[in-house]
C-alpha cells in the first residue's frame, strides 16, 4: 500500500498541471491573449489545488514521524538493557566477560513494525530526521541480529565437549557481547535523540 503513495502524489500533480493548461487553453479568446475576467479566477483555483495538495503532503509527514517517534518510544527494552549494562561492574561484561544471559532481551522484544510499512515513505520526512530514523532502525537491525548470533553461540557452548572448540566458541561469544554492548549504548543515545526531534 505504501509504494502506491508516490506514485498517486505524482498523478496528482500531473493532474493539477493538466487541469492549468487545460483552463489557460479554455481562456484564449480568437485572437490568442487571455481573457482577463476568467483567467484570474482559474489561476486562483489552480493555486488553490496546488496548496491543498501540499498540506496534504504536510500532514501526511506529520502523521508519519507521529508514528516513528510511538514506536521508537514503545522499544522499552533499549532502555532496561542499559540500565542491566550500566549495573555490572567493568569485569562483569566486555571485553571482559560475555554480558550475563538473563540481562539480554530477546531479539522478537524490539518491534519495528511501523519502520517496515513506511521505509519507502522515510525519504519524504525532513533530511536530517530522516537519515537519523534510518541508522538508527539500521543499528537496531544489527543488533536484533547479533542478539540471535550470540544466543546460538551459547547454546553451542553448552553442547561443546571442551577442548580448542570452546575455546574459539568463548573467543567468538566475547567479540558478539563487545559489538553488543556498542550497539546498545549507541542506540539508547540516539532513541533519546530521535524522541527529541520528532517531538519538536
Amino acid at each position: 500500500m505504501t509504494l502506491l503513495v508516490p506514485a498517486l502524489h505524482i498523478l496528482a500533480i500531473a493532474n493539477l498541471l493538466a487541469l492549468s493548461f487545460v483552463l489557460l487553453s479554455l481562456f484564449l479568446n480568437e485572437s490568442g491573449s487571455l481573457d482577463p475576467s476568467l483567467f484570474v479566477p482559474s489561476m486562483i483555483l489552480v493555486a488553490g489545488s496546488f496548496g491543498v495538495y501540499f498540506l496534504r503532503r504536510k500532514h501526511d509527514r506529520e502523521r508519519l514521524e507521529s508514528a516513528i517517534l510511538t514506536e521508537i518510544e514503545n522499544l522499552d527494552e533499549i532502555e532496561n538493557m542499559k540500565q542491566n549494562l550500566d549495573s555490572l561492574d567493568d569485569t562483569q561484561k566486555p571485553p571482559d566477560s560475555p554480558i550475563p544471559s538473563r540481562m539480554i532481551s530477546p531479539s522478537d522484544s524490539f518491534p519495528t513494525t511501523v519502520y517496515q510499512e513506511n521505509a519507502t515513505e522515510i525519504g519524504r520526512l525532513e533530511s536530517p530526521k530522516a537519515s537519523e530514523i534510518v541508522t538508527f532502525y539500521s543499528k537496531l537491525e544489527q543488533m536484533k541480529s547479533i542478539i540471535v548470533r550470540a544466543q546460538s553461540i551459547r547454546s553451542q557452548k553448552k553442547a561443546s565437549e571442551g577442548g580448542t572448540a570452546l575455546d574459539e566458541l568463548d573467543s567468538v561469544e566475547i567479540a558478539l557481547h563487545k559489538r553488543l554492548k556498542s550497539l546498545i549504548e549507541d542506540l539508547h543515545e540516539r532513541q533519546q535523540n530521535l524522541q527529541e526531534s520528532l517531538s519538536e
